[in-house]
């Protein structure tokens, strides 16, 4: 008859048995290596900063002197143009067209001889207006040929923008 002994548990148990807890045992007393943490992969956080940066990325500053005034421009982020195109979606095209550009410009205009263009507005509403409305205002007053120029000067500084960016680097 096999040997009865008792478990850990007290229970009766034959020998087979017993072998197999006390295996059983000594696994669970072992001390076995333990592995090493495994570091989870680094993500780099942006800072404030960093994210002013990546948003800002392409951007481009540049001025044009007109008529001996001089305009300080920068082209406009993703959102700013979504909020253009937005601004003007519910006009007819032939409207569309020569309002974009002032809606364009408004943004993209920082400012005049180093005046705020928002600045530049003197009507009596002024403390009614936003700051896009007063600009708005500004350039609304504009003759068409100098809108047109400072227009194709800021697609100009966009096909740049597009450039300063490596395009083989996007991809990676």
């Amino acid at each position: 008859m096999a040997d009865k002994k008792q478990s850990m548990f007290g229970h009766q148990t034959t020998g087979q048995t017993n072998s197999r807890m006390a295996k059983m045992n000594e696994l669970m007393n072992d001390d076995f290596p333990q592995e090493e943490p495994v570091e989870p992969q680094r993500v780099e956080t942006l800072a404030p900063g960093d994210l002013e940066q990546l948003i800002f990325l392409g951007c481009i500053e540049d001025s044009k002197d007109i008529g001996g005034y001089k305009f300080d421009m920068r082209t406009l982020t993703g959102k700013e143009q979504n909020d253009v195109w937005v601004s003007v979606s519910f006009l007819n095209n032939e409207t569309k067209f020569f309002v974009v550009k002032i809606a364009f410009l408004a943004r993209a205009i920082m400012a005049v001889n180093g005046r705020a263009l928002d600045m530049l507005y003197t009507g009596k509403d002024f403390r009614d207006l936003t700051k896009e409305g007063r600009c708005v205002r500004v350039i609304e007053s504009w003759q068409e040929s100098l809108v047109t120029e400072l227009y194709n000067f800021y697609s100009e500084m966009v096909d740049r923008s597009k450039k300063a960016i490596d395009q083989e680097q996007l991809k990676k």
